[in-house]
């Protein structure tokens, strides 16, 4: 603990500045209310920002659209024992965040503070987590002398409250000086991307230098905030590994500050921390979050990933259009919604800028003449704000727009349209572009697993298909269905039946090779595109995935029919099929595996479906 008084309105006002992008994306009001004769409070900046940070988003979280949250802060004394955990007469300053959520139930409000408890109602399924938040912040709580309580009526809210002790103030205590780790190796090539690790915790440091510098980075080291702002804009490294409780400026405070630097604008930032907090993450601008501890595997897949995008942030599938003749609105409309984009439209420039800060939108289509603003202007407005200036606009013309124009729009927009020479295919196509480049703002991940979903699947299908046939490359696809699941869920219930799922996703995806691409298919279903491979090697690797999930000790599988979880998996080789008859030659291989029982590999084979004639669905 670093005790050091401090400014509460400060505090207060730090901690909403970054929860905003949060409510704002849910039209929610923030409300702060400071009772009178109270100006400081002496505690752990550092763990009372954590504090707040917690539950504030959980507020957010837990509230719908349009609704309220707030801090409201007040003096209160132990008078008459009201406190028995507490000395008789001591002050305290009482901390409580309301919201008018969804509410917790009378049974679930004595576990809702242990670790890896949620509340057991159909609301907290969906929103996620895995219970830590909130164990942690009466971790914290206590750690200041102090307890925290919980008031809750389902349907209306909740309000938790906590209470630190009025102390004796202090000065900021001086931190101590921590030497930088420096690790080199023979295998790190001088020209190879420099990763900036910010982490206060030496362990870790060392944990992490070790991993990056093996898979053949740079690093460099920063173990506070404000030391992780300068190197950030000394070193300009590739991407930032960023600790979220940190010294002197949290997490949270670093990365709105370097998402508003311009010079650190674009560096991708994976944040870290033991709570999971990915909706405040991305709502900053971070490329990625993961859980303490962190897996070796899981941060190198991920700058691996920021590799292939060239370090751009991910985007949501939404497109705003502002247009203001509803016949045009109404056309692009009509293109855009069968395709599964989410569309929002605007009538003028004011609207425009208004909504893409609101709503920060995956791709912009700007009329080139509006009613109430010049183009260039609107352009201005989004580019300048730190939140929306990566947005991708497409600007719409009725005319040729002259050279001086073209120039000054460089780099500031991604393509001009003629309208009258509107390629619908070719502008869907640059969209699905983008959105190959960030599947997970894109919607392309499933929730559950964390691997691509089955939309990705069939947009990448389609590339590697096309790939192969121009290329004359071997392609296989492997599909893999676990036997017998539905049995299983009926037995254990759907908790028991997502811990499976989720498992084969990781053992699926630490099994395969660089250039191949896991998704979930469907309930129980994997698929496995396996570009380049050999005959031998593709028939090694399904039947590696075969036995990987027939070996691993799943919990209750002794009441499966062979005693064990099992896949059946169908496989196919290209052979100048389109990518639906592709697709289909896959799913019959593996209608063959399971008429066989289960727990098999089987090829698919033309011969073979010509001479059984067999009905696969």
């Amino acid at each position: 603990m670093v005790y050091e008084t401090l400014p509460i309105g400060n505090i207060v006002d730090e901690v909403i500045n970054i929860m905003k992008p949060l409510a704002e994306n849910k039209f929610i009001e923030i409300v702060v209310s400071i009772g009178e004769g109270i100006s400081d409070v002496t505690a752990d900046k550092i763990k009372l920002k954590q504090i707040l940070y917690n539950l504030l988003s959980n507020a957010i979280k837990f509230t719908p659209e349009g609704g309220k949250v707030g801090i409201t802060i007040a003096k209160e004394e132990n008078i008459d024992g009201r406190y028995p955990w507490a000395i008789p007469g001591l002050e305290f300053v009482r901390f409580s965040v309301w919201d008018t959520g969804i509410g917790i139930g009378p049974e679930d409000k004595e576990k809702i503070f242990d670790e890896f408890e949620q509340a057991d109602s159909s609301f907290s399924r969906k929103y996620g987590g895995v219970g830590l938040g909130l164990a942690l912040t009466k971790k914290l709580v206590e750690l200041h002398g102090g307890n925290i309580t919980l008031e809750s009526t389902l349907g209306e809210g909740s309000t938790f409250s906590f209470l630190i002790p009025v102390t004796s103030p202090v000065e900021p205590a001086k931190p101590e000086a921590v030497e930088a780790v420096s690790l080199t190796f023979p295998w790190m090539k001088e020209e190879a991307p420099l990763i900036l690790v910010v982490e206060d915790d030496l362990p870790t440091a060392e944990l992490l230098t070790l991993h990056l510098t093996q898979s053949g980075y740079k690093v460099a080291h920063a173990f506070d905030g404000q030391e992780a702002l300068e190197k950030a804009k000394n070193l300009k490294p590739f991407a930032i590994t960023l600790d979220i409780m940190l010294p002197k400026k949290d997490g949270w405070e670093v990365l709105q500050e370097l998402k508003s630097d311009q010079k650190t604008a674009s560096i991708p930032v994976i944040t870290h921390s033991i709570v999971n907090n990915k909706e405040l993450a991305f709502a900053l601008g971070a490329t990625d979050y993961l859980l303490k501890p962190l897996e070796k595997e899981a941060l190198i897949l991920k700058l691996e990933e920021i590799t292939v995008v060239k370090g751009r942030k991910v985007l949501p599938i939404s497109v705003l259009i502002i247009e203001s003749e509803d016949k045009v609105t109404n056309y692009l409309k009509e293109i855009f919604e069968p395709q599964g984009f989410l569309m929002y439209t605007a009538p003028n420039g004011k609207r425009g800028v208004e909504l893409a800060t609101a709503l920060r939108p995956g791709v912009i289509l700007l009329d080139f003449t509006l009613p109430d603003m010049l183009c260039f202007d609107v352009i201005k407005d989004i580019k300048d704000n730190p939140s929306t200036k990566d947005i991708p606009i497409f600007i719409l013309t009725e005319r040729d727009i002259p050279v001086e124009d073209r120039i000054s729009l460089v780099g500031k927009i991604e393509r001009i349209v003629q309208k009258q020479a509107f390629n619908t295919k070719a502008l869907v196509g640059h969209i699905k572009e983008l959105e190959m480049l960030y599947p997970r703002r894109a919607g392309l991940i499933d929730e559950l697993t964390g691997l691509f979903s089955h939309r990705y699947f069939q947009i990448r299908l389609a590339q590697e298909v096309e790939r192969a046939t121009r290329y004359k490359l071997p392609l296989n696809l492997l599909v893999l269905d676990l036997d017998f699941f539905g049995q299983y869920v009926k037995e254990h219930g759907e908790y028991y039946g997502n811990l499976v799922i989720e498992k084969v996703a990781e053992l699926l995806r630490k099994n395969i090779r660089g250039s191949d691409v896991v998704v979930r298919y469907g309930g129980d279903s994997f698929a496995i595109i396996l570009p380049n491979t050999v005959i031998t090697a593709r028939l090694s690797l399904s039947n590696r995935f075969n036995a990987i999930i027939r070996n691993y000790p799943f919990l209750y599988e002794e009441s499966q029919p062979k005693g064990r979880i099992t896949a059946s998996v169908g496989l196919t080789f290209l052979d100048n099929q389109t990518t639906e008859e592709f697709m289909l030659c896959a799913e019959k291989a593996l209608a063959h595996a399971i008429k066989k029982g289960g727990d098999r590999v089987e090829v698919y084979s033309r011969e073979q479906d010509e001479t059984e004639k067999v009905t696969w669905f």
